[in-house]
């Protein structure tokens, strides 16, 4: 589900499907536009696939230009970081499988995400087992560090 808001408005929801076509490439329904008219809140749930392994959703800060935040997080055993940028899914009891999801917000338009990095997709998200995020959001962080000095 996508909900996109300008500051001040009500929010408007879509399913957000993913769509591809060769002459367009590739489109999310509700995502609000691309480029620097556009500044608000933009909240993206996601649903996550059942797991029998710990599962791990990163936002990986200063990753392309548009770090968002873990807003919620629903069903079964999750762990969110204090930084709201980790979120870890321990594996889905079967009560939980159909219901597992995150909700992550991107500030469009704030220091966080620019406007000019918005590209009318949704921004850089990282999910998967543990086993497998776990170096990737590492090796991004210090790619991070590296460029700042």
């Amino acid at each position: 589900e996508v909900c996109a808001a300008r500051r001040g408005e009500r929010k408007a929801c879509d399913v957000g499907e993913w769509t591809y076509t060769e002459t367009s490439g590739v489109r999310v329904s509700g995502m609000p536009p691309a480029g620097v008219g556009w500044t608000g809140d933009l909240r993206l749930r996601l649903r996550l696939l059942p797991s029998d392994r710990e599962q791990v959703v990163a936002l990986p800060a200063g990753a392309l230009g548009c770090s968002g935040a873990i807003a919620a997080a629903d069903g079964g055993a999750i762990e969110v970081s204090r930084d709201r940028r980790v979120a870890r899914l321990s594996p889905a009891g079967d009560r939980d499988r159909a219901r597992r999801s995150v909700e992550i917000v991107w500030r469009i338009g704030s220091p966080e995400c620019t406007a000019t990095a918005y590209d009318g997709l949704p921004p850089f998200i990282i999910e998967g087992d543990a086993e497998t995020v776990a170096p990737l959001v590492a090796e991004l962080a210090g790619d991070a560090g590296r460029e700042s000095r």
